[in-house]
């Protein structure tokens, strides 16, 4: 299969069969032929299909339609630009804009860089379709500690029309992909990036590409470090509080609400990017316990997050980060005897993302706010087969890989034995 691939490539690049080039091409497209002049840039798209419960996709030559009104889009002088052929004849409009859809930390999963027609040359040579030079093109940011470790690739499927660009997508394209053999490999939330192109690209014939009208095009700007989800640590009935606030808002007027939290269960929000977990050693939240006899009462909030958790075949394996646990620091990891309700808050600044560089340091990212939590408590530790996080659990997926349990016996003794990403009661 790879050699068939560099076999077309070959034949792409080569001038003297330019008839079975554009054939080919075309075959593969399902694009008219080529048109002359320079190789121009018409969009850059990002894709983040892992991070939310839907799929989050960006244009960035979509523009915001509220800069374009019906008044100024009704003028002759201006009906036929692109702003007003999409605000006001496009299905989905700005639908994908920056502006309505920002690229989320995970959107360089897939980062295309959306051409007129194929990218065949660099610097009057042909390259290989699978490891695209890194001279070509890369990416940079503004501000940012690093970037990950990304692959670069010529896709030459796909069209300038797409039913669908979640799923169908746009070409042909240069394609960046970020390496994730390391979960938490990912874009630094809140920052400005660019795609560096070298004006050696060219098309078949050597026309270059036009730098200048592909800059604006090239640029985009993450969404901030934010909470996606919250509840137990059951990723079947957790909240998505991202785009709703039924569950709350993480304001103190509409705190994250929990329902029928076990006493032996843990408080876990996810991130949309992942945190580093020495901030968050030293914390102790003061939380208020409303207790059944009607009394209030405190206790201290311990606060970690998923550093490690191991394989089926009992090795262990760094994890994503992206989870934060909250459980109270009593003698046996419960919630107070007696409560029914426990409510804290956590200071945004708290919270700090990873830089990208080797070693993950601390970035320099943190929530915008402080988050309130407030859950309502069982009497009941959590049952047989729990698909929640236990707080041993939590507590256990903070520690140093295979770093024994400081308890020796018990339930987090078991965790450390089963696996830190399984709960108590799941054994």
């Amino acid at each position: 299969m790879r050699s068939r691939k560099t076999l077309l490539y070959s034949l792409l690049a080569g001038s003297a069969l330019s008839v079975v080039a554009i054939s080919c091409a075309d075959y593969l497209t399902g694009q008219v032929l080529e048109p002359d002049g320079p190789l121009l840039v018409t969009k850059l798209t990002l894709l983040d299909k892992t991070s939310r419960d839907v799929t989050v996709f960006t244009d960035t030559s979509l523009p915001d339609c509220k800069q374009f009104s019906a008044e100024y889009c009704s003028a002759e002088a201006n009906r036929s630009s692109t702003e007003c052929r999409i605000c006001y004849n496009d299905v989905k409009k700005d639908a994908y804009s920056p502006t309505k859809s920002p690229p989320t930390p995970d959107a360089a999963s897939d980062l295309r860089v959306v051409f007129n027609k194929i990218p065949l040359k660099w610097n009057g040579e042909a390259y290989s379709p699978d490891s695209v030079p890194e001279g070509a093109i890369r990416l940079e940011c503004d501000g940012c500690r690093g970037i990950p470790p990304y692959k670069r690739q010529l896709d030459i499927s796909g069209s300038s029309l797409s039913y669908d660009p979640r799923d169908i997508p746009y070409g042909p394209s240069l394609k960046l992909s970020v390496d994730k053999s390391d979960p938490r490999a990912s874009l630094e939330p809140d920052t400005s990036f660019r795609v560096y192109l070298d004006t050696g690209l060219a098309d078949r014939n050597d026309n270059r590409v036009d730098w200048q009208g592909a800059a604006s095009l090239l640029r985009f700007r993450t969404e901030p470090l934010r909470v996606l989800r919250m509840g137990r640590g059951d990723s079947t009935t957790d909240a998505w509080v991202y785009a709703s606030s039924k569950s709350g808002d993480g304001s103190s007027a509409n705190p994250y609400s929990i329902a029928d939290l076990p006493r032996d269960g843990a408080i876990v929000l996810r991130l949309n990017a992942s945190t580093h977990p020495d901030p968050l050693t030293t914390l102790k939240l003061p939380a208020v316990v409303r207790r059944s006899d009607g009394m209030t009462g405190s206790v201290d909030v311990l606060v970690g997050t998923n550093v490690w958790k191991r394989n089926s075949d009992g090795t262990c394996a760094q994890d994503s980060q992206r989870l934060v646990y909250f459980w109270p620091d009593t003698p046996d990891q419960r919630w107070p005897s007696g409560t029914i309700e426990v409510s804290f808050a956590l200071a945004g600044g708290s919270l700090k993302d990873l830089a990208q560089v080797a070693g993950f340091p601390v970035g320099k990212h943190a929530l915008a706010g402080d988050l309130a939590v407030r859950a309502r408590i069982l009497t009941s530790d959590a049952p047989m087969g729990y698909a929640g996080t236990t707080t041993s659990a939590a507590k256990l997926a903070g520690r140093a890989c295979g770093q024994p349990s400081d308890m020796g016996t018990g339930s987090d003794a078991a965790v450390a034995d089963m696996g830190g990403d399984m709960t108590a009661r799941d054994m």
